[in-house]
């Protein structure tokens, strides 16, 4: 995963251009150290301190400059290496909690 180059987010926003925030989201298959959740508040719980956290780098990123929209997207991953299993309710109930906590306008990325 490439990292984040911030002169160059800083030179697009005084341009005018837009500039997002992505949050690499974790699925319920990667809580409690990769043994999973069972059941759906568990999910929904795994999910409480990414969405937290996500809020927490969008507003130092808007605030030094880095980023001038309000929207996070979660960048949901394909497969298992990263928690997102066949079980969609559980899936389903990790992104309601991620967007319950980032406070912002929120969007989703998946590859397809």
């Amino acid at each position: 995963m490439g990292e984040f180059d911030t002169a160059f987010a800083q030179t697009m926003v005084k341009n005018g251009k837009k500039v997002y925030t992505y949050w690499v989201l974790a699925g319920p298959d990667f809580a409690n150290s990769c043994s999973g959740v069972t059941s759906h508040q568990a999910a929904y719980d795994w999910v409480v301190s990414q969405g937290q956290a996500a809020y927490v780098a969008w507003i130092q990123a808007y605030d030094a400059g880095y980023v001038n929209t309000i929207t996070i997207f979660a960048d949901v991953e394909q497969g298992s290496t990263l928690g997102w299993g066949s079980n969609d309710t559980y899936n389903q109930q990790v992104l309601e909690g991620f967007q319950s906590q980032t406070g912002t306008s929120k969007g989703v990325y998946s590859a397809p």
